[in-house]
């Protein structure tokens, strides 16, 4: 007897045989999945706009340090061409010292390249206050707004 039992009368009582068969399925009740998803885009969102404010924020410092380290360049220029001012000065003096007969050739030699490497290092200065300048413009957008114009007429020429 399959799955059947046997009563006391000799007959069997059951189903005979039987079979199983499952079926799952799952119903959120409280759309829980739609939430989940909703949570990890609102935290992705989050993310991304957090990473953007730290970007800023890293730019905005950037940009400020630049601007700063700008004007205090701009102020050793200043200084860097008074002394070259007071180096010329100086030689001229050393000049008519020497056509007095009161110093010698190696006191106007020393005052003369005294005034050349002065002048060789505000040349210096002024190339790099230029080029913190040109990153300045660079991060304030402006340099592409000088040079877009250029940009566009070698296009022009170009068809």
């Amino acid at each position: 007897v399959l799955n059947g039992k046997t009563a006391p009368n000799g007959r069997t009582i059951g189903l005979g045989p039987t079979w199983n068969v499952g079926l799952s399925l799952m119903w959120p009740l409280d759309n829980s999945l739609a939430r989940a998803d909703r949570t990890k885009k609102y935290l992705t969102k989050e993310k991304l706009t957090s990473k953007l404010q730290i970007e800023k924020d890293t730019l905005q410092s950037q940009w400020s340090e630049l601007c700063r380290k700008l004007r205090v360049e701009k102020d050793n220029e200043k200084t860097f061409n008074n002394v070259v001012k007071e180096q010329r000065s100086r030689v001229k003096a050393e000049n008519r010292r020497f056509s007095l007969g009161r110093i010698t050739v190696d006191q106007l030699v020393t005052a003369e390249d005294d005034l050349g490497n002065w002048e060789f290092m505000s040349q210096e200065k002024s190339i790099e206050v230029r080029q913190l300048a040109w990153q300045v413009q660079k991060m304030s957008g402006e340099l592409f707004k000088r040079i877009q114009p250029a940009i566009v007429a070698r296009m022009n020429e170009a068809e």
